[in-house]
């Protein structure tokens, strides 16, 4: 199970990047986002990360505490 924190990080990074998709006109989890390899049907994005964290991690490039 990974730490709190870095889950903490890994939504803070998810919210950005779907902040910054929203600019760009994208509504909901589209192709364009790096993230959408994980979306899970039925799921939000959010879910969906906290699902897939570990993969989440490396595609939002974050680091764990101790590392």
């Amino acid at each position: 199970m990974m730490d709190n924190e870095t889950l903490t990080r890994i939504l803070s990074a998810r919210f950005i990047t779907c902040n910054e998709q929203a600019r760009k006109g994208s509504k909901g989890c589209t192709k364009e986002c790096k993230l959408y390899e994980l979306q899970e049907p039925g799921m939000t994005c959010r879910d969906s990360v906290l699902l897939h964290a570990e993969k989440a991690k490396k595609i939002l490039k974050i680091r764990s505490h101790n590392s």
